[in-house]
């Protein structure tokens, strides 16, 4: 793999482990609303996932998508539940295969800003980004996050990234497929290793 300029910065201080990594093209999102996935996002979410049904699914900020199980968004008619992310968090206690996030990346729009009471991005927002790490920890066995970056929080181990490449002079996304620790205590670590313990029939 080939990684030129400043993509070189998206792999910075990874050395120390072993990341496999896809740069890919994003395609183009037709949809007419700024924050819906392209194809190609939206294919490679649902290859991770699986057929739905299969497993539990919790979508957070899912604006116009129909991924998911349960769908987090303040604003849109298509998710199931329509609320601030960061309420929804501090009340839920389901557990979740995985949980998908695509939170946005610079919020603009004024009347945004105040119902989310949040910054331009959960990178920049200490508040939420602790409050989502703590509950990954606690409710998800695997994450899905759609970002100007890569987070990992602590508990998880990177998967598999890919470097979405959207043209022109466009910031790149990076979607991380993260997945437990063994090692992360919980009800979700512990159904895990009994259940890879388990006899093969």
């Amino acid at each position: 793999m080939i990684i030129q300029g400043d993509n070189r910065l998206v792999l910075a201080g990874m050395e120390a482990e072993s990341v496999n990594c896809t740069v890919i093209g994003m395609g183009i999102n037709s949809t007419g609303y700024p924050g819906a996935f392209t194809p190609v996002v939206e294919r490679l979410i649902n290859n991770i996932i699986g057929l739905h049904g299969k497993h539990t699914v919790l979508h957070l900020f899912s604006g116009r998508s129909d991924i998911g199980d349960e769908r987090v968004d303040l604003e849109r008619q298509e998710a199931t539940l329509r609320e601030n992310v960061l309420a929804f968090i501090s009340r839920d206690k389901r557990d979740w295969d995985f949980v998908v996030l695509d939170p946005p990346y610079e919020i603009q729009r004024k009347s945004k800003l105040a119902a989310y009471g949040s910054v331009s991005s959960v990178a920049a927002d200490v508040i939420m980004r602790r409050a989502l790490a703590s509950y990954l920890r606690e409710h998800a066995n695997e994450v899905v996050w759609l970002d100007g970056c890569a987070p990992l929080p602590a508990g998880f181990a990177r998967k598999h990234l890919w470097l979405l490449l959207p043209g022109s002079y466009h910031t790149v996304r990076v979607l991380s497929w993260l997945t437990r620790k063994p090692s992360l205590f919980g009800k979700l670590a512990q159904e895990n290793v009994a259940r890879e313990q388990e006899p093969m029939i």
